[in-house]
């Protein structure tokens, strides 16, 4: 992304994973993917200094806190 000056990033999170139906469990399938590849990518993110997940639900954020959690320990 160095090459394209971006140095942050941001995730519409649950937004996008819930859909019309509003599954818990498809946020949390969500959460999980994109939160195993930013730890697989890390290393590799020269230029990025930060990246924001966007949560528009409390239910969402404790997903994501749980799923954060589980893979970075």
């Amino acid at each position: 992304m160095r090459w394209l000056g971006i140095d942050s990033k941001a995730f519409g999170g649950g937004l996008f994973a819930r859909g019309a139906g509003g599954s818990v469990k498809a946020v949390c399938g969500q959460a999980e993917v994109a939160l195993r590849t930013i730890k697989e990518k890390i290393p590799r993110l020269r230029s990025v200094k930060r990246i924001r997940f966007v949560l528009f639900a409390d239910k969402d954020l404790a997903v994501h806190e749980e799923a954060l959690s589980r893979i970075f320990g």
